[in-house]
């Protein structure tokens, strides 16, 4: 089923020749694969955001997942939001919550996402839900999200250019 969207299988060389396949690609620093389909993954997006944003787009897949996202407003601000930097049943179960419904994905998958999600930027930033709130940094304001299976809330930032 993993083949037909363009995805690794659930064999350990698959998982690896996919790894290797991203690295391919602009932004993905390094991607390791770790077993029992856990990867260990350092991206880097800088530049202009002239239009909406989407990561990942997996090469030879049409399945988007979207772990981030950058939608662009009329204001000139940026919406941010990490969907599926969440722990528990994962984005869906997330927003559920969000929205005051039942988490329906008790029993299903749980989210394996473990890191640290960073956004730096020189914008003003205008609303996030982070626990620290912003930053000073080496190289601009952060905000930053610490993600674990224990995560209960989708990181989002609204951020001014």
């Amino acid at each position: 089923m993993s083949k037909m969207f363009g995805l690794p299988g659930a064999d350990d060389a698959s998982n690896r020749r996919f790894a290797a396949n991203l690295m391919k690609y602009q932004g993905w620093r390094s991607v390791a694969y770790k077993g029992k389909g856990v990867f260990d993954v350092d991206y880097h997006f800088e530049g202009r955001v002239g239009q909406d944003y989407v990561f990942p787009l997996m090469p030879e897949s049409d399945l988007v997942i979207p772990f981030v996202e950058i939608r662009r407003r009329n204001d000139g601000s940026l919406m941010v939001t990490a969907p599926a930097l969440t722990g528990g049943a994962g984005p869906f179960g997330a927003r559920a919550r969000m929205m005051g419904l039942p988490d329906k994905g008790e029993g299903g998958p749980v989210s394996r996402a473990e890191g640290r999600f960073t956004i730096t930027t020189d914008g003003e930033i205008l609303t996030n839900n982070s626990e620290d709130g912003p930053v000073a940094g080496p190289s601009g304001i952060q905000v930053r999200w610490d993600v674990s299976p224990a995560s209960s809330k989708i990181p989002e930032m609204l951020v001014r250019l």
